[in-house]
């Protein structure tokens, strides 16, 4: 059976071999994923699919659970380069749900390196599908996040709860997903808010009545970076009935 370290040698191979890209390239991606926040990380304006690709070659089904655990554990914990970064939240795209409980105590651990939206929404991905399981893991942890100084774990205290309804077969309900809004409706931090409508829009996608009610009551409320994700999927009329209120 393959060694983690040889696995983490693979990981190191396949990342010598990618592109070069010019410096204007680096900067623009830098400046998109990191437009309103800094990031520790630093950026080699790769694409997603040549990312991806480099995953896909390493053939991790080779290696037994515990071997690719230790290997992207340290991977994702080594890292400061964000495409980089990104393999090992690949590697959890991978697991089943069952592996991903199993693996709990350390992929939560992860949560303190996120400080950029890409890969906070890559990780929300992940939190929702174990929260739909076993959200008693989660629950207490969310609950600690939403007053952390962190931005991003309170950002994660959020989206990583249902990421996107469609995607889930069981849902939280209502009430749960409302007090979590209401805790964060105000935070100043921009990526927050946006988690904030992200919230609210799935709720919405989940429980339209009872959420249409808890936005023409918060209208004037929402703060601008919020406010879009809520109305955006908003039938027409009831858009403009959440616009009139906002405006009075």
């Amino acid at each position: 059976m393959p060694t983690h370290n040889e696995l983490y040698k693979n990981v190191e191979s396949a990342t010598k071999k990618w592109p070069k890209v010019p410096l204007a390239r680096r900067q623009l991606i830098a400046r998109y994923l990191a437009k309103n926040a800094p990031t520790k990380y630093t950026f080699l304006g790769l694409g997603i699919p040549i990312v991806r690709q480099s995953f896909k070659s390493l053939n991790v089904q080779d290696y037994s659970d515990s071997e690719q655990l230790k290997t992207f554990h340290m991977w994702w914990m080594k890292n400061t380069t964000f495409e980089e970064a990104l393999l090992s939240l690949y590697w959890l795209e991978t697991l089943s749900v069952d592996k991903l409980i199993k693996f709990f105590p350390k992929i939560i651990k992860w949560s303190n390196k996120i400080d950029n939206w890409a890969h906070a929404d890559g990780y929300c991905s992940i939190l929702a599908k174990i929260y739909e399981a076993r959200p008693d893991l989660l629950k207490p942890i969310y609950s600690q996040w939403r007053s952390h100084k962190s931005p991003w774990l309170r950002r994660l205290s959020l989206v990583g709860i249902v990421y996107y309804a469609r995607l889930r077969d069981q849902h939280p309900d209502y009430k749960t997903l409302m007090v979590a809004v209401e805790k964060l409706i105000h935070d100043d931090h921009y990526y927050v808010q946006k988690a904030v409508g992200w919230t609210v829009r799935e709720t919405y996608n989940i429980y339209p009545e009872q959420t249409l009610k808890f936005i023409f009551s918060y209208s004037k409320k929402f703060a601008p970076a919020a406010w879009y994700a809520v109305t955006e999927k908003l039938p027409k009329k009831h858009k403009q009935q959440a616009l009139g209120l906002r405006k009075i």
